[in-house]
């Protein structure tokens, strides 16, 4: 038996905070230009990430007995506790979602999807984890796909590309309006980069992956 112990974010929680962060810091910005200081919306938006980050991380224990089965166990928390997993058998696993090759994101049966998404906070012992899971997982036909994949398969990725785009030209537009209106400053522009800049990756990452499934359905 063998035990590991795991720092995680879990997906649909960080993909709310990944879109409340234009909303909340657009709602920062517009606060700050009608105070005249930037202050408060700025330790505002401090507080904002360290409950973010309190509410999207989490520790999972990880046992793989000498059968090939894993039990996961949670480390409780005072609030925004994560529901409990049940136990999978390797030589059930169909699917496993990975990212960079070594940020495991998802466990999927045919009937169970189990909700990882380690992070780089503790990445050794999630490698640990995941070169000894691997390892096991070569024993059995299991697919390997990434996040933007797995969404293709769903068949949701055009939607939320859409949206991201929406979001990203909003805010642009937002800032531009009220540095027109209010003149230009340079908190203001601290502010736009920090989050337009990663809202425009992702949607560069979303673009390349439709761009590339358009492809390959064209080849066939």
């Amino acid at each position: 038996m063998q035990e590991f112990q795991l720092t995680i974010f879990r997906q649909s929680r960080v993909l709310v905070i990944l879109f409340s962060i234009p909303i909340i810091s657009l709602s920062l910005l517009l606060l700050g230009v009608e105070i005249k200081s930037f202050l408060i919306p700025l330790l505002l938006f401090i507080a904002y990430l360290a409950l973010a980050r309190y509410y999207a991380i989490g520790h999972l224990n990880i046992t793989l007995s000498s059968d090939g089965q894993l039990s996961f166990d949670w480390k409780k928390k005072l609030v925004f506790n994560y529901k409990p997993i049940p136990s999978i058998k390797i030589k059930d696993v169909k699917t496993i979602v990975l990212e960079q090759g070594n940020l495991l994101k998802k466990i999927k049966t045919s009937n169970t999807t189990v909700s990882i998404n380690t992070s780089r906070i503790g990445l050794d012992n999630s490698i640990q984890f995941l070169n000894v899971f691997l390892k096991e997982a070569e024993k059995h036909d299991i697919k390997i796909i990434n996040s933007w994949k797995e969404l293709t398969e769903k068949g949701v990725l055009g939607i939320i590309y859409k949206i991201n785009s929406i979001i990203v030209t909003l805010a642009i537009l937002i800032v531009v309006i009220v540095m027109i209106l209010k003149g230009f400053k340079p908190k203001l522009l601290f502010v736009m980069l920090l989050f337009i800049p990663q809202m425009i990756l992702y949607g560069l990452q979303m673009k390349n992956e439709i761009k590339n499934n358009k492809t390959k359905n064209d080849k066939h």
